[in-house]
Formats: structure tokens, sequence, C-alpha cells
């Protein structure tokens, strides 16, 4: 009985750990937020984050590698969840298809809030030549997330051509509708993203014709 009891605790125990620790990285996220806006995110060292969140520099580092990641963390919409909703999708779809079905449920269906914090990460990572750069740095481990989903979407090798260059192609339409919402970050900027992303790769299934 001992054992089942402590097998027991031992969810409870780890849900409560989760919570703290996801309490402390948004803690960290809003401050260092706050900071950028006050003093700028050049000016803004990781220690003043790190005494503004009540922490150490050692802790800061637990939950972030750089301080470009705490503007970058969270800020992705393909992520596992998609690749999951694209791999579940009817046989029948297409590989594109069957990724503007997922996005079309993260985007349409799971309500995304537009908060003023969401807002300030976008601008920073626009307007901040360091975080411009760490973007695209970070955009090349999405290009392989997109890469292992579309080969086990068709069942090939990751390492087939057709299947790096669907992925490339993918790629360019997310950066393209990136880049063509430009600064504007008015209300409704996250649908206005998805709605151009989705007819890029509408366009891409269509041969990009001009």
């Amino acid at each position: 009985m001992k054992k089942n009891g402590l097998h027991g605790d031992i969810q409870p125990a780890l849900g409560w750990h989760n919570k703290k620790k996801a309490k402390t990285r948004a803690a960290i996220q809003r401050e260092a937020l706050r900071l950028f806006k006050e003093q700028g995110y050049n000016e803004t060292t990781i220690e003043q984050i790190a005494e503004a969140s009540e922490i150490s520099r050692i802790t800061f580092f637990r939950y972030f590698a750089t301080k470009a990641d705490v503007v970058l963390c969270d800020i992705d919409f393909i992520d596992n969840t998609v690749k999951e909703a694209t791999l579940s999708a009817p046989s029948e779809m297409s590989p594109i298809q069957a990724l503007r079905n997922a996005l079309y449920k993260l985007f349409m269906e799971s309500q995304i809030e537009e908060s003023e914090q969401i807002k300030e990460r976008h601008l920073l990572l626009r307007s901040v030549p360091e975080l411009r750069t760490a973007t695209l740095n970070h955009f090349t481990g999405k290009i392989r997330l997109i890469n292992e989903m579309m080969a086990e979407r068709v069942g090939r090798s990751q390492d087939d051509f057709a299947v790096c260059n669907l992925s490339g192609a993918i790629a360019g339409v997310w950066l393209a509708a990136w880049m063509s919402t430009g600064e504007d970050l008015s209300e409704g900027f996250i649908e206005r993203f998805y709605k151009l992303l989705d007819a890029g790769l509408e366009h891409l299934e269509a041969g990009l014709p001009l």
C-alpha cells in the first residue's frame, strides 16, 4: 500500500512543479519585456532581468539560453501540435492540404489571444537587428521540423531531395507571410498573418503561377 501511495503522489507533485516552472518562466518574460520597453533591448542586461524577476542569473539560464530566447520562445506557430495534426489528417489530402488543415485548426478554431505582450515581442523581432538575425537562425530549426513532418506524411526519407525541396518551399512561404505583415501590429495581425500564410500555401500547391 505504501508503494501505491507513493506512486499516487508523484503526478500531483509533478503537476505542481510544472505549474511553478511555468509561472517563473512567464514572470521572466513579463519583466524582460517591461525592461525592453522602458530602456531598450540592447541596453537591458540579463542581470537586470534576473533582478527584476527576483531570481539569480543562474536560474535565468535554466529557463532561457540567451536574452533573445526570452522574446523568441513560444512565438512559433509550427510546433509539435501542428505536426501531429498534419500527420493525422485524412490520407486523401496532399501534404500541403494536410498542413493547411492543421494551421486552420490552430488559427481559426483555437482562439489565439493577441495580448499586448505578444505584440511587443513581434515588434521587437522586427525592429531589433540582433533579434532579426536570431529569428532567422531560430527559423532554421523550424525548417527541420517541416522536413520531418513532410517526410513522415509521405513515407519517405528526410534526405529525399523532393521532400527537402517541398520543405524549403513551405518555409519560404512562411517567411514571405512573415515579411508581408510588416510592422503593422494593430488588432487582428495574427489573423492577417494566417490568411497570408494560407494564401501562400495555396499558391504553392497551384505551382506558383504569376
